[in-house]
């Protein structure tokens, strides 16, 4: 739905946070998205802790978050989102590099999952996908 903010534009600007541990895992999301969704802004977190503050702190439209962290994983670091009134309502898509995913990404407060290794250049789509901003 188009807003007076982005009246017209196809991509309306977001503000995405990504929560991965790995740095080439983070440099692929990063400049994927800024060279397919230019207007996005994109924001990394290299661990569990210093994403829940990002979080409080930027409010993002959405959040991917990897499920391999270390210290807390992403099902704790997800946990500790939803439990929290400020960042319970951000949409959140998981990503992982196991391919037989026993969980139910709904009943774990998740919007979608995205499996690893992604293609970069439909990374944008996949969220938006998962999200329902298409």
């Amino acid at each position: 739905m188009n807003t007076p903010g982005n009246l017209g534009k196809t991509n309306p600007s977001r503000r995405l946070l990504a929560i991965e541990d790995d740095v080439d895992v983070q440099d692929i999301i990063k400049i994927s998205l800024q060279l397919t969704r230019p207007d996005w802004d994109i924001w990394i977190a290299h661990s569990s802790n210093q994403g829940l503050r990002q979080a409080i702190e930027l409010l993002p439209d959405a959040l991917l978050l990897d499920i391999n962290l270390p210290g807390e994983n992403g099902f704790m670091t997800l946990n500790h989102l939803r439990a929290d009134a400020r960042t319970r309502g951000i949409p959140v898509v998981l990503l992982t590099a196991q391919r037989l995913v026993p969980w139910d990404t709904g009943k774990l407060g998740a919007n979608g999952i995205i499996h690893k290794p992604f293609d970069p250049c439909t990374l944008a789509q996949q969220i938006e996908t998962r999200l329902g901003w298409v």
